[in-house]
């Protein structure tokens, strides 16, 4: 989980590198974004977190081979949540000290620029959903062949063992004795 979730490291300064400066506007005492760059901003996130969470997903089924599945599976999910925000904390606060600065310092309607924020937060749960996405559909289709083998056993064998001699179910005796000489059950009418 602590290695998944540290890919934000890296993940955050690559987003401040190739998401453009965002825009803002001081109104009211509040810093609010100006332009139509901020579903770039956050797309650009998006696609980071699309990628570490095939990645993730990828190596942790590859991992489920020598670890619990259920383990990997939660500690990668967990890890790529914390690993986005520590992604959107990396590439926001570089240069949000300055922008604080310039917004104290400014008056309504002026125009300030700053670091790239999200503002649709809901891209933050990108990265642990594809990898667990990706961990499933790779569980599911065994593509490691790691389910075991279905072996057929004699006829009346449910141990799958492939033990047991025709007249036994699960190691037991079966009751093969013929049925008392009393007719039909029903007494003989149809």
């Amino acid at each position: 989980m602590v290695v998944v979730a540290l890919l934000g490291l890296p993940a955050g300064w690559i987003w401040r590198l190739i998401s453009s400066r965002e825009h803002y506007v001081k109104y009211n005492g509040h810093l609010v974004p100006d332009d139509v760059k901020t579903f770039g901003i956050d797309g650009r996130f998006a696609v980071i977190a699309v990628v570490l969470g095939v990645v993730c997903g990828v190596v942790a089924y590859l991992l489920a081979g020598r670890f619990e599945a259920i383990t990997l599976a939660v500690s990668v999910v967990l890890g790529g949540v914390l690993g986005s925000l520590l992604a959107w904390q990396v590439g926001n606060r570089s240069g949000r000290a300055a922008l604080e600065t310039a917004f104290h310092k400014a008056t309504d309607g002026a125009s300030l620029t700053g670091p790239p924020d999200l503002q649709a937060r809901g891209v933050l749960l990108i990265w642990p959903l594809v990898a667990a996405i990706m961990f499933v559909i790779l569980e599911a289709l065994d593509v490691a062949n790691r389910a075991p083998e279905k072996r057929s056993g004699p006829a009346g064998d449910v141990s799958g063992d492939g033990g047991g001699e025709g007249d036994e179910v699960g190691g037991r005796q079966l009751d093969l004795q013929p049925s008392p000489p009393r007719g039909d059950v029903d007494g003989g009418k149809s």
